[in-house]
């Protein structure tokens, strides 16, 4: 019953973020992202295909590496969600790749790079962009989103172990980012979701 109410919660959240977004006609690659994962967590994989499809389709020819990227992450929330050629890699994957990006953005940019490798199936690349990312000195919620990359992958590739210890390293980042009160809801979302496919690959063992 508490899983129900949950979903329907998120669900209603959802709706309420859409309507925002039909109504704010300005509203930019970040306002999506920021409504995305609650459209994830609504557990409705119809909804989640729509909602990328959508945001595809209206900021598909960003030429930004920073908008584009955003544009990316939205749309890895889920796996297999929409064709990965329908959103626009080319346009920050480049940039990062040739380092004309700002140094603000490398950290985020070769996260969002390792949830891309690891989106198509090649978990070894999203462990190095993860480690790139890493090596960088990122902020604490970016190190711990590239620990649930590095988990993912890690167990793809059948490292328990070290996918378990990934895990752990990400939870931990988690716990003292809350006894600090930092506030980043995006990106919490974001990471409840990567921890929550985790544990489901575990359990499909």
């Amino acid at each position: 019953f508490r899983e129900h109410s949950v979903k329907r919660q998120w669900q209603a959240a959802a709706d309420t973020g859409n309507r925002i977004l039909e109504v704010k006609q300005d509203a930019s690659p970040y306002h999506w992202l920021v409504i995305a994962p609650v459209v994830a967590l609504a557990d409705n994989d119809a909804a989640y295909t729509d909602f990328c499809r959508r945001i595809t389709i209206r900021f598909g020819d960003e030429t930004s590496a920073e908008r584009a990227e955003r544009v990316v992450k939205a749309c890895l929330l889920r796996p297999n969600a929409i064709d990965v050629d329908l959103i626009p890699t080319e346009q920050f994957v480049q940039p990062l790749e040739n380092g004309a990006v700002a140094d603000w953005f490398a950290p985020w940019g070769w996260n969002t790079r390792a949830f891309l490798a690891y989106r198509t199936g090649d978990p070894e690349a999203a462990l190095r962009f993860a480690s790139k990312s890493i090596e960088l000195e990122p902020q604490a919620i970016v190190k711990a989103l590239n620990h649930c990359l590095r988990a993912l992958a890690l167990h793809q590739l059948g490292e328990s172990h070290e996918a378990h210890e990934a895990s752990a390293a990400a939870k931990r980042l988690m716990q003292e980012l809350r006894s600090t009160n930092v506030s980043d809801d995006l990106n919490i979302l974001i990471i409840e979701l990567l921890t929550a496919e985790f544990a489901a690959a575990i359990d499909d063992e």
